[in-house]
């Protein structure tokens, strides 16, 4: 169902889905209209803290976003928004459930991130197998010099090997 609001002429209402070969937009933004199926948000990988019983609070390596928006064809987009040595990356996703952010190394203090999910359509094409990486080819024999003697160089010539002024380096 498609509705014009007049009070508003340039919005346009669609109930339901819009399907397009290709959309061309000067601005983009994502509504969050189910709390449970975010597909946009933040959050934070909380620097190592346990409570008075001893419990996990914050592992300082990880952080698991709960939302029923993700799936097995979704791809999670992550913004790091603080600086870090090391990468943020999404670790696991759990269908209908969530996915899990984490960093290598321990955090020493919070590291927030930005967070989108892009759902594929069409879920048919399968990634292609992990490329195994071939040998190196063997490192080419350095030839042993058999005269230590240096060569002679032109001492008119800077060390850049560009022209030298035509006095000479007199004037330096």
């Amino acid at each position: 169902l498609l509705g014009i609001d007049t009070t508003k002429p340039g919005d346009i209402s669609i109930l339901g889905k819009l399907e397009a070969d290709g959309v061309v937009a000067g601005a983009f933004t994502v509504k969050v209209s189910d709390a449970d199926r975010p597909t946009i948000g933040q959050n934070y990988i909380g620097a190592p803290k346990t409570d008075d019983l001893g419990n996990v609070i914050d592992d300082g390596r990880t952080y698991f976003v709960k939302t029923k928006a993700v799936t097995k064809a979704s791809r999670v987009f992550v913004t790091a928004k603080d600086l870090v040595d090391q990468p943020i990356v999404v670790m696991e996703i759990r269908e209908g459930e969530g996915f899990t952010v984490a960093v290598k190394n321990v955090l020493s203090e919070n590291l927030r991130f930005d967070w989108l999910i892009v759902n594929e359509e069409n879920n048919s094409i399968s990634l292609p197998e992990t490329p195994t990486v071939p040998p190196s080819p063997p490192s080419p024999e350095v030839p042993v010099a058999t005269d230590p003697t240096l060569p002679v160089t032109d001492a008119t010539l800077p060390a850049t090997g560009g022209t030298a002024p035509a006095g000479g380096a007199a004037g330096i």
